[in-house]
C-alpha cells in the first residue's frame, strides 16, 4: 500500500471550525506546525487549515507524510491522542514528535489535526498528550452542543476554563502563570479580587492574588484570606458565603472575610492532587 503522498490529495476549501481547532490546539501546546485534514478515503487527504511554517507543497512535508501514515495504520479509525518520533530528524538535534488527534465535528468524513512539537522530556510529552486529550473532549461537546440545546451552559463553561488554560499556557515559571490564572478567573466570573493559596508543609499561604504584583503575609487582608483558605482546606469541601441552606460547611472565617473587608461573595474551592488537597482559590465579589 503506498503512502499518501502517493495518492490523489486535494486542497480543500477552508473550513472555519478545522481552522479554529487547529489554531487552538496549536496554542495550548506550543507547537510549530499543524495541519487539519479530512480524509474520505484512503485515496484522498483534504487539507482544510494549516499553521505554522509549513513548506509547499504541505503534504510533501515529511513530518505530515509521516503522521498521515500513522493514521492510514489504524484505518481511520482514531479515538486517542498519537504519537510519533520524526524519523527524518539529525542524530544530536532536540527531539521532535508529530501529534495526531482525531477532529470530532459534524459530517461523516474523518477529520484530524496533525502537529509538530519538540519534545524535551517523556514528562513534557505526556503533559502535552494529556492537553490534547482534554482538548479533544471539549471539541466533542461543541460538536454536541450543536443539536442539543441543554449543552450550551455547560459548553460556555468549557470554553471559559480552556480560555484560562490558554492564557496561562504563554507562561513557564510559577510567579507570573498563577497571577495570570488569577487575573484571568477575576475577568471571567468579575471577581473584585481571586487569590491562590498554596499549602507549604503545615501552611497555606497565599502565592498570587489578581492585578497585584506586591503583597505582604503581615496585611490584614491577607491574613484574612489565609484563614478563609484554611477553613476551606481543613474541611477539604467548596465553600460559600453567604451559604445555602442546605450548605454544610462550617464557614465562620469567609464571614469574618466578608465583613471586614466589605466582600459581597466569597467562594473558597480545594485544589485536589491524586492523593490530597495542595492548596485553595479564593473568589470575592460584591
Amino acid at each position: 500500500m503506498g503512502s499518501f503522498s502517493d495518492q490523489a490529495v486535494s486542497s480543500g476549501v477552508h473550513d472555519s471550525a478545522a481552522a479554529a481547532v487547529l489554531s487552538w490546539q496549536e496554542r495550548l501546546i506550543n507547537a510549530q506546525a499543524g495541519i487539519a485534514v479530512s480524509i474520505a478515503t484512503q485515496d484522498e487527504v483534504v487539507v482544510n487549515a494549516q499553521c505554522g511554517a509549513i513548506a509547499h507543497p504541505v503534504l510533501s512535508a515529511p513530518w505530515v507524510q509521516q503522521g498521515l501514515d500513522l493514521i492510514r495504520q489504524h484505518d481511520m479509525h482514531i479515538d486517542q491522542v498519537l504519537t510519533l518520533p520524526l524519523r527524518t530528524q539529525q542524530a544530536g538535534s532536540i527531539n521532535q514528535f508529530i501529534l495526531v488527534t482525531p477532529l470530532k465535528l459534524s459530517g461523516h468524513v474523518p477529520q484530524f489535526i496533525v502537529l509538530l512539537k519538540t519534545i524535551e522530556s517523556s514528562t513534557v510529552l505526556s503533559q502535552v498528550t494529556e492537553a490534547l486529550s482534554h482538548s479533544g473532549q471539549l471539541i466533542e461537546t461543541l460538536a454536541q452542543s450543536q443539536s442539543d440545546p441543554s449543552l450550551e451552559y455547560a459548553v460556555q463553561r468549557l470554553k471559559q476554563a480552556m480560555g484560562i488554560l490558554l492564557a496561562t499556557n504563554e507562561h513557564d515559571r510559577f510567579r507570573p502563570l498563577s497571577m495570570r490564572c488569577c487575573n484571568e478567573l477575576a475577568a471571567v466570573f468579575s471577581c473584585e479580587r481571586v487569590s491562590l493559596g498554596m499549602k507549604k508543609g503545615n501552611q497555606l499561604q497565599v502565592q498570587a492574588m489578581s492585578h497585584t504584583e506586591n503583597f505582604s503575609r503581615n496585611m490584614q487582608l491577607v491574613q484574612a484570606i489565609e484563614a478563609a483558605m484554611e477553613e476551606c482546606l481543613d474541611q477539604d469541601i467548596e465553600i460559600i458565603h453567604p451559604a445555602t441552606d442546605e450548605e454544610a460547611a462550617v464557614n465562620r472565617l469567609h464571614q469574618a472575610l466578608t465583613e471586614r473587608h466589605h466582600t459581597g461573595t466569597v467562594a473558597s474551592l480545594p485544589l485536589r492532587g491524586q492523593s490530597e488537597c495542595f492548596g485553595v482559590m479564593t473568589l470575592e465579589r460584591n
